[in-house]
């Protein structure tokens, strides 16, 4: 196994949080190995865990990921979703349509303290 090296992303001072999930191609555990072959090779094999931790390195320490999904497979190597064709499909708005409303309006909404099943 090679050396990884922890990167220091942010300080705990920050207040920066982000999101993001990791999609994985099968990685050879205790549970997987008690699995059919024939299935786990029809989804590509196993992968390395070395990818898995390198996909997870790259989501941490490149913020720009910030929200993306990672996919991980042998087949298609990594890859992040929505790329940036998904992400302007599902727009409700085009890109270039945008711009501050002028129109803004101040609504006050009241949370109850408690629900209570009905």
């Amino acid at each position: 196994m090679k050396d990884v090296k922890i990167i220091n992303v942010g300080s705990a001072a920050s207040e920066t949080k982000a999101f993001n999930s990791y999609a994985l191609q099968f990685v050879q555990t205790e549970i997987t190995a008690k699995m059919d072959p024939r299935f786990i090779d029809t989804f590509g094999g196993f992968m390395s865990t070395e990818m898995v931790v390198k996909g997870a390195l790259d989501l941490i320490s490149d913020q720009s990921k910030a929200g993306a999904c990672l996919w991980i497979s042998n087949k298609t190597g990594f890859e992040y979703w929505p790329t940036p064709a998904e992400e302007e499909k599902y727009r409700t708005r085009p890109k270039a349509s945008r711009k501050k409303s002028a129109d803004v309006f101040q609504v006050n909404v009241q949370i109850p303290r408690s629900f209570d099943k009905m």
